[in-house]
């Protein structure tokens, strides 16, 4: 019974617009009781694993992620209530939320979030998680990243990437999508079903290898940046391609004529 609670709640909020609903089931229908249940079904398992002679593991890991899916005044009540399940022996939780979108959720706790009452933001985490760590965003290389994602999914022959580590193209990534990892395996995620559905555009748009295959490459690569970045621009990309023809006449036909006084 625990194993499939556990895979349905993990299986819904995967979905996200389904999490709510799993939540309010917790938290409405007699939230307390479903985790003391689930408490003690957790301390009878773990204890019976640890006490088998043929099993040498004294420590379990569990991770909870996706908790900032939720409207943040649920993700609030689901962590309050999931507190009481955080100090079981033999279990380690990680936890793994967007502070600035689950702190939200406090609003109607606190007020508004300000320099005055910060303390009382931190200190309602700081009941819940034990050890906090901030993911180091500007720690890692994001050039690299990059170039390791493109390469997973053979974007860039092994040539193209020894380029790829030379040219611009990671700085457009960059200035666009941005740095955060969920984003960038976004991207990789449109231009590997571009690689899969278009290969044409890759391999039949040019009679000429080499160096024309390698610009179309990185002309994908950033007009997927600019989908995701700017739908806006990329829309009128679509509309008038070339773009450094772009003048007032074509400003009021997007805009339409500007009104005189």
């Amino acid at each position: 019974m625990l194993a499939k609670g556990a895979f349905r709640v993990g299986a819904t909020l995967a979905l996200g617009d389904k999490g709510g609903q799993v939540a309010d089931e917790l938290v409405g229908g007699g939230g307390s009781n479903s985790i003391k249940m689930l408490r003690k079904a957790l301390e009878g398992a773990i204890s019976d694993l640890i006490s088998r002679d043929q099993n040498d593991i004294q420590r379990f890991i569990v991770f909870v992620d996706d908790l900032d899916r939720l409207e943040p005044p649920i993700a609030v009540m689901v962590l309050e209530l999931l507190k009481n399940i955080f100090n079981i022996n033999h279990c380690v939780f990680v936890v793994a939320i967007d502070y600035q979108v689950v702190v939200k959720g406090l609003k109607d706790k606190f007020g508004e979030q300000s320099e005055s009452n910060e303390w009382e933001f931190r200190a309602f985490f700081d009941k819940i998680i034990q050890l906090p760590f901030m993911m180091p965003m500007t720690a890692y290389n994001i050039n690299k990243y990059i170039e390791g994602l493109l390469e997973e999914i053979s974007f860039f022959n092994k040539s193209e990437m020894r380029v790829m580590k030379d040219s611009k193209l990671s700085d457009a990534v960059r200035m666009t999508v941005g740095a955060n990892p969920r984003a960038l395996k976004r991207l990789i995620n449109s231009l590997s079903l571009i690689l899969m559905h278009r290969q044409e555009i890759i391999s039949n748009s040019s009679n000429q290898k080499g160096e024309d295959e390698w610009v179309i490459k990185q002309m994908l690569v950033a007009l997927v940046c600019f989908q995701i970045s700017f739908p806006k621009i990329y829309e009128l990309l679509l509309i008038s391609p070339v773009f450094y023809s772009w003048d007032d006449s074509f400003v009021n036909k997007v805009t339409g004529p500007k009104i005189r006084d």
